[in-house]
């Protein structure tokens, strides 16, 4: 109900003020385990570049290019939003939700990637882990297909 009486613009405003704490939190969270980033360059818009694929995932610890990256779309795991605290937090990021028990889910990720590279910036970068899931760092797997479609 109180959705309704707020005016459009109030959750643009909640969501980019909780990226900004979530920044500033996990920024603070990877200095205090000793993590030190040191960017170069420039980030293109979302605009020039859609989708961000990053390095294979393959510790929680990757979460570092989400915060370097300044906190664009993940695809994730539906199983994710169900996880206390970080769970509210991913529902911010505006990710495109996978099941891994819903074999339309797959389908209708690529779709919803494909939808938002599309969108013309009207939608955030999209972060995308090629292998798709955490893996144990003593080999590569295969990437995923559907994020390079």
């Amino acid at each position: 109900m109180l959705m309704k009486c707020m005016p459009a613009f109030l959750p643009t405003i909640y969501r980019f003020m909780c990226k900004r704490l979530m920044a500033a939190l996990g920024r603070a969270y990877y200095f205090s385990m000793g993590f030190r980033v040191v960017v170069k360059g420039k980030q293109v818009s979302s605009i020039e570049a859609p989708i961000l694929a990053v390095a294979p995932h393959s510790t929680f610890f990757d979460g570092i290019a989400c915060i370097v990256s300044g906190l664009p779309s993940t695809v994730s795991r539906v199983e994710n939003l169900a996880t206390p605290i970080f769970g509210r937090f991913i529902r911010c990021l505006q990710p495109v939700l996978v099941s891994r028990k819903d074999p339309d889910s797959r389908k209708n990720t690529i779709l919803a990637i494909e939808s938002r590279a599309k969108s013309e910036g009207q939608w955030p970068q999209v972060l995308i882990f090629p292998e798709g899931t955490c893996t144990n760092r003593s080999c590569l797997i295969t990437f995923k297909q559907g994020k390079f479609k």
